[in-house]
């Protein structure tokens, strides 16, 4: 059994693991914990896995079984949060609050190939409808129908924004409505919030110390 990916910092189970690993030396002596890993590693692993095990219960879009599934991997994860509405239910594997059921349908994808092969076929006919021209199209509609939705009055009054907050999206602000609406459309995704706005501070922190060193 191999653990591979980074470490939450708080809300996790790594106590109660490590308590039940240290009464089982059997079972701990077959589990490696690799933390995160680089991306050869990681399509090493799927490459050479029987089973990749994804039991979130909280995911805003998860991309291990797609990864798994172009692989040639099957995947088991939990019909919970948004992966009840991208995957298939009869699918996911894990019966919730049911381990020897949801140890019957590991054993069954670990031992049966035609099960593996119609798992692998079946997140890979759903992940075939995720292209970037369907996304385009669908973030354009999004953007016409605010673009002609009615006006909807602030339940915030003008004068508790800032000074800043005023520059930017004020009468005269530096931010045009559509960079308002790409703003808001990236502030709505926690991933990928963190990744653009990541950036930008420390483009900011750069273009400042630049402009401090220039006098």
């Amino acid at each position: 059994l191999v653990f591979a990916g980074p470490h939450a910092a708080q809300g996790t189970s790594a106590e109660e693991e490590r308590a039940w690993l240290d009464a089982h030396p059997d079972v701990a002596r077959h589990v490696v914990d690799v933390g995160q890993t680089g991306e050869p590693e990681k399509a090493w692993l799927y490459e050479n896995t029987a089973l990749v095990l994804y039991p979130t219960v909280y995911e805003g879009f998860g991309f291990i079984p797609y990864e798994a599934a172009e692989a040639g991997a099957p995947a088991l994860w939990a019909a919970q949060s948004s992966m009840a509405d991208l995957l298939p239910t009869e699918l996911a594997g894990i019966v919730p609050w049911d381990v020897e059921a949801t140890a019957v349908r590991a054993a069954t994808l670990i031992g049966d190939p035609e099960a593996r092969a119609a798992q692998v076929a079946g997140v890979r006919e759903v992940a075939a409808g995720y292209t970037w021209e369907r996304a385009v199209e669908q973030l354009v509609g999004v953007y016409r129908e605010a673009a002609v939705a009615p006006a909807r009055a602030s339940a915030e009054p003008r004068e508790s924004l800032s000074d800043l907050a005023m520059s930017l999206v004020g009468p005269k602000g530096w931010l045009t409505p559509d960079d308002q609406l790409a703003l808001l459309a990236v502030s709505a995704r926690p991933a990928l919030k963190r990744t653009v706005f990541s950036a930008l501070r420390g483009g900011y922190r750069v273009m400042y110390r630049v402009r401090r060193a220039r006098g």
